[in-house]
Order: C-alpha cells, then structure tokens, then sequence
C-alpha cells in the first residue's frame, strides 16, 4: 500500500509539472505573440524610415548636382581676366547666358560685404535674404535653402560661390527655381507604392515640395503650407507631434507610430543636414499594414506550430528537465555572445538556426551573409567606436526586421549572418534589397571625408532535403559572397549554386589530396619539345606538370588545380619539386651519355617571390652538377610587373650561376616593353594571342613582326607558343622568329617518349 501510495503521488505530481509547464508555455507563447506584434511595428517604422532616406538620398543628389553647377560657373569667371568692373559683369552677363547654366534666374555678386547686381548697383541688402548674407560671408559653397527674393516676390534656392582671387568679387550668388531643384527628386518603386505623403519641409515646418501626395488619398495639401498645421488637422495627439516639431528643429531621423483616420501610420522624419546646406527633413507618411502585411502571412502557420510544439512539449517536459543540466554544462564554454555589440555570435547562430531548421523541415529557409565592404578600411578611417556604433545599428535593425523562426548572430570583421524564412523569390529579394537599402548611408571620418557604407554578401537556399550542417550551410554563402566569376543575383549577393557546389567540392578533393599526391610522386613531368627554325634541329623543351590519378589512369590538366595552389601556396612546393624532377632527369641523361638539350622550367609569381628561391634553385643545380647553359627559369610576365628591381637582381644572381632567364606569356599583360627595356632577359616567349587572327590581317603581321624584330635587336631569342598549323610555322619563319613551340612539332610527352622523340629526324 505505501509503494502504491507513493507511486500515485509520483504519477500527480509528474501531472502538476506537465499543467505548469502547459500553463506556462501557453502564456509564453502569448507574450512571444504580443512581442512579435510589437516587433511588427518596430520593423515597420525602421522600413519607413528607410524609404524616407531615400528621398532624402535624392534630394541632396539634387542639391549636389546643382551645386557642381554653380561651382562650374564660378571656375568659368575666375578663368578670365577683367580690366575693370564693368568687364567683370559683362562677363558674368553673357556666361550666365550660356547653355550650361540656362536654369539660373538671376545672379548678384558681393565685394567687400556689399551686394551688387550685375549691373553694379549696390542691392538694397534689407530685401536680401538673411540666408544669402550668410552664406557669403562662409568662405565655401553654401546652399541657403529656399529663400524669398523681397525684390521679385519669387522663391528660389541660391548657392553662395567664393571667388578667390578675384579683383572684383569676393562671392558670387546664383539663384534657381525652387521647382527646377526639386523637382528632380524622384522615389523609389516601393516608396512610391506604400506613401500616403511625401514632402520636404524646412527646420520650421514650412513645406518647400511635395514629392510625392497619393490620389484621393488621406490628405490635401498645397505648397508652402506648413507641416505642422497639416498634421494637426489628422492626428489627434499634441505628444506626438510635438516631438515631431522638435525633431525636425533639430534635424534628427526617427519614426512615429500614429492613428490617422482609425487606421495605423508609420510618420517618418529623416533630417537633412549635408555640409554646406542650409537644414532640411524629409516627412513621410506610410499605411501601416502596406509595409508589413506579407508578415501578417506566417502568423497562422506560426500558431499552429506552437500548437503542435507545445504539445511535444508536455510530453517532453521530463527529458528536458533531465537533460537540461547536462546542455547547460556544454554550453558554458562556448562562448555564444559578442558583448560589445550586444549580439550573437556565429556559434550562436549555428545551435539556433539548426534547431529552427530541424523543426520546420517543411519550410523553406535561407542562410544569408552580409559584409561590409572594405570593412577593414572604413574601420582604419572611423575608428573603432564609430564602427562599433554602426555594428550596433545594424544589430539593432536585423533584431527588428526578423520574423518568427528567423534568427541571426555576428561572426566578426564587420559579417552578418542571418536565416531568414521565405515564401517565394521575389520575397527573399524584397528583403535583401531593404537591408542593402539600410546600410546605405553616408558617414564622415573626423578628417571629413565621406565615406558610404555598403553590404555584400552571399545567400544559401537550404533545400527540403538538406543534411548539411549550418557552419557548411554559412560557408557556402561566404563562397558565393566572394564568388568573382558570376554575376550578383540581387543587388550585390549572389546565390550559391550548383557550379559553385562543383568547384568547392573539386577545391576540397585538390586541397586533402594534394600533399599525398606529391609524397606518392603523383605529379608527373611532361616535356614539350620545341624546334629551332634557324638551324633546322631540336631546341629542347619546355617542362610541364600533370596530376595523375591512378584509380581512373587520367592526368588532371594544371589548369585545374594550379590557380588554387597559387592562392594556399602549394604551389612552392610544386615547382620546388618539378625542378628537381628535371634536375635528375637531366643528370640521368648526361651519365647515359645520350644527347642533352636545354630544358625550360616555369616558376609561379609566389615561388619567385621566396626569400630563398635563388638559392634553392642554384643549390638544386649544383647537386646535381648541372652544365651551364642548360637550365632556362620562365619567369611570369605578371611578376615582372609587381616588381622589376627585385626581378633584376634575381635575373643576374641566377645568370652569374648558368641560367638562362625567360619571360613567359610575354605580350599578356600590361608591362610587355618595360620588361624589355628593364630585364636582362635571354629570351622572350610571345604568347599564342599574337598568331591568332585578329582584326585585320594587315594588323596581325605588323604587331607580330615588330615583336620579333625588337626581340632579335636585343639579342633576344624568340620564341612563339601555342603554333599549331603549317602556315603559321611558314610564316614564323619568315619574320624571322628563333625557336617555335607547339602542337604542330609535337604535343607534352612523358619522359620516355620525349627520349623517343629526339631520335626522330624533323626537318619542318
């Protein structure tokens, strides 16, 4: 009886456990709905704001663009010179007359804090504007903003351009239509959709343009109407627009949630204070549910989730409770949180979005990472605290913009990462394209130089199917961030995809392989032979490297594997080794008493620059007691360029110990007569582009011809790649070129058949 009483007590209090953790789950679930709801609205101000910034954007694009104008026409008067005053307005007169400048209104100009008009009469300067008086006196451009001409009772913006240097004028002030100015302003697709009102107001609440106002929407306003009287007339709360008149007084950017007509509205205000220019905000007004009703799509499906969740959940309740100290053990030396920013980090992110992922395998799910572009400089050039702040923002901007089941983390060095759920394409590009709007912005060091912030990055669709784990999933989209053979996909991100896919998976083979390879001598020597035209005979040949794969007997094409040795260099190793390789052959010959020919070795930009690559190579060569004269070094024609003097040096330390020195692919680049009047090289190979056909024929022979001809005169050889024809050999011949190399004469050989090969008799 006890041990059944004792049984019933286990069995009730197990249920009491499982209601309070049902009890709770339940009012989680309820407030994570109602901070879901909150997070909806935030997400929507920050939306606004974004939309706002953009006309904010064109509108100082405007003003710049204007004041580039008045610059211009300021750089025309001060490239003249004037014998007397009424010189100088005549020649005022008659440019402001010139077609460049036709939009300007009138012009007046200052001397000696006086204002004259061009007919040099002193203004009455109580009609002038107290904007223009100072403006002239700031000894820079200035926009005034717009100013009411008291004269002519007509409004215009002027731009105030010192005239340094100039006998007649210390400022001159040109005037535009308020409507030629504005009226370029134009907003974007998504802007335009969603906005109720758009328009540009002075720091006073006057409004100076109408951008944008929707038909028979929910408001009226006419120019020069002040924003301040217009928003009182629709929304019922002093607070709130209160704080708006102090906003845009001050010129500050922020985003207010209001009740217009029982409906509600996102009010943004985006201050406009670009050096130079007198203050200015742009005021939106956006429809609520236009910005965020896609979100509104995945609240159902969202309940439902939790529905079945917490169900799993009352059954699961004890296995947690069990394991939860375990999981917390494992987690406590990980280190899940980067607290300067306040965000998680790509540990974080990776536990998180797997769980999401694993949970909703009926979803689609994308991994997306987002860069700063040239992070590591924007840094140097802000300072650490000014880029803690913007990383902070950012932060700020992706905790808002998330939904439910979407989580993002930091994973240093200015890189985002986020996963985002989708419903379609166009969805997903809708999104990215916000957060590229959002990091957008202009920001000025403390030297004053303006630097723009902008994202890239690379997005990873994770399939119905997929096992891959989401550190592989983030380093997929960080291989198509810096995917440079395809183009961006939307905005600057690119997708990854089935190519990118082949390559990393080929990339992975080279890279675990590689080494193996090597130590198993893998990586076999071929020999292409080359032919003296001049002589009628053998030149030797060239040495050349292939993979070889012993399970399928193929040989992997260098074009495959050798720019990635170039990029973990690998590649020193490699060519450290095809040089020995070479070496021995030619040992081997010279003890079997067979007929030896000189044999060309190529030697990758990153070998050349070691430290120890002369010495290596000279050292190589003595140990096995190579004749002089017999070994040539091919030099690329890219290092050549990255660094003539030290090329120099090398070229003579190797000519004092019996190498023959090359340029390889000469004419591929940019750097082809430099190198010949800076190297003492012994010989120049003409790249294959030089017989290819060209633009004319005429052209052809000419370009080729010349080459030759400056290569002999400098007591060069020459010799031409890549000859695979009989016209192509006769008409080398005929120019006068040295030495041909190519399929024509004979393709790479292995060793053995290169032996073979040079005991044919060949007169081509």
């Amino acid at each position: 009886m006890p041990a059944k009483r004792l049984k019933n007590r286990l069995h009730s209090i197990i249920i009491i456990v499982m209601c309070l953790v049902s009890i709770i789950l339940v009012g989680s679930s309820v407030a994570m709905l109602a901070t879901y709801s909150s997070d909806m609205h935030d997400g929507a101000g920050m939306i606004g704001l974004i939309y706002s910034k953009e006309a904010a954007d064109s509108f100082i694009k405007s003003i710049n663009s204007y004041r580039s104008n008045a610059e211009r026409f300021a750089e025309n008067i001060l490239s003249q010179s004037y014998g007397t005053v009424d010189d100088f307005s005549v020649a005022t007169a008659v440019l402001n007359k010139d077609k460049r400048f036709a939009e300007t209104m009138f012009i007046r100009y200052f001397k000696d804090n006086i204002e004259y008009s061009l007919s040099n009469e002193p203004f009455d300067m109580t009609m002038e504007s107290k904007a223009v008086l100072v403006g002239a006196k700031t000894g820079e451009t200035f926009c005034t903003g717009v100013v009411e001409d008291r004269q002519y009772s007509i409004s215009s913006i002027a731009f105030c351009v010192p005239l340094k240097g100039c006998q007649f004028a210390d400022c001159i002030v040109l005037f535009y239509p308020v409507r030629s100015v504005m009226g370029s302003i134009k907003l974007a697709d998504k802007n335009s959709e969603y906005s109720q009102l758009s328009t540009i107001c002075t720091n006073e609440g006057e409004i100076e343009s109408i951008i944008y106002q929707k038909k028979n929407g929910e408001f009226s306003v006419q120019e020069h109407n002040n924003i301040y009287e217009v928003l009182r007339g629709k929304i019922n709360d002093k607070g709130t627009i209160d704080d708006v008149q102090r906003l845009i007084s001050d010129g500050g950017s922020n985003s207010f949630s209001v009740t217009i007509s029982g409906h509600d509205h996102i009010l943004s205000v985006v201050g406009i204070s670009e050096h130079g220019t007198s203050p200015f905000s742009v005021i939106s007004i956006y429809r609520s549910d236009d910005i965020y009703n896609a979100a509104y799509s995945t609240v159902t499906t969202v309940l439902s989730e939790l529905a079945i969740f917490f169900m799993m959940l009352i059954f699961a309740a004890v296995y947690f409770i069990v394991s939860y100290r375990a999981s917390e053990r494992r987690i406590k030396n990980i280190k899940e949180f980067n607290e300067e920013i306040g965000c998680p980090t790509r540990v974080r992110f990776e536990k998180v979005a797997g769980d999401i992922i694993s949970r909703n395998r009926g979803s689609k799910f994308a991994v997306i990472v987002v860069d700063i572009r040239h992070f590591d400089y924007i840094t140097d050039q802000l300072g650490n605290e000014k880029i803690l702040e913007e990383l902070r923002r950012m932060k700020d901007f992706y905790s808002r913009f998330l939904q439910v089941q979407e989580t993002y983390g930091y994973a240093g060095n200015g890189r985002f990462i986020l996963l985002f759920h989708y419903r379609d394409d166009k969805s997903l590009s809708d999104r990215i394209k916000a957060i590229t709007a959002y990091l957008g912005i202009s920001k000025f060091t403390n030297s004053g130089e303006r630097i723009i912030l902008s994202a890239f990055g690379g997005i990873y669709k994770v399939a119905d199917n997929d096992t891959a784990p989401v550190d592989r999933m983030i380093d997929r989209a960080i291989t198509a961030a810096n995917s440079t053979d395809s183009p961006f996909d939307i905005e600057s991100f690119r997708f990854y995809n089935e190519k990118l896919h082949s390559r990393n998976a080929m990339n992975e083979y080279i890279e675990v392989n590689m080494q193996n390879a090597l130590d198993n001598n893998l990586f076999k020597v071929f020999y292409q032979p080359k032919y003296n035209l001049e002589g009628n005979r053998p030149d030797g040949c060239e040495a050349l490297v292939r993979w070889y794969n012993p399970e399928t007997d193929e040989y992997m094409q260098p074009g495959i594997f050798l720019p990635l040795f170039e990029q973990n260099r690998f590649i020193v190793k490699l060519d450290k080794y095809v040089y020995e390789q070479v070496c021995i052959y030619i040992s081997r010959t010279v003890a079997e008493h067979r007929q030896l020919y000189p044999i060309s070795v190529n030697v990758s930009r990153i070998t050349a620059a070691e430290p120890d690559f002369a010495s290596y190579y000279i050292a190589i060569k003595n140990k096995y007691n190579i004749a002089d004269n017999f070994l040539t070094i091919e030099f690329t024609e890219s290092f050549a360029f990255e660094d003539y003097e030290r090329l120099r040096e090398t070229v003579t330390l190797l000519h004092d110990n019996g190498f023959n020195c090359s340029i390889d692919d000469f004419g591929s680049g940019f750097s082809s007569y430099n190198i010949l009047k800076e190297l003492p090289m012994d010989e120049i190979k003409l790249d294959r582009f030089f017989i290819l056909k060209g633009f004319s024929d005429e052209r052809d022979l000419k370009v080729l011809s010349s080459v030759i001809r400056l290569g002999r005169e400098l007591n060069m050889k020459v010799t031409q790649e890549g000859v695979e024809t009989k016209d192509q050999l006769m008409l080398l011949k005929k120019m006068g070129c040295n030495v041909i190399q190519g399929y024509y004469y004979s393709k790479p050989l292995v060793e053995g058949d290169y032996d073979d090969f040079l005991t044919r008799k060949f007169i081509l």
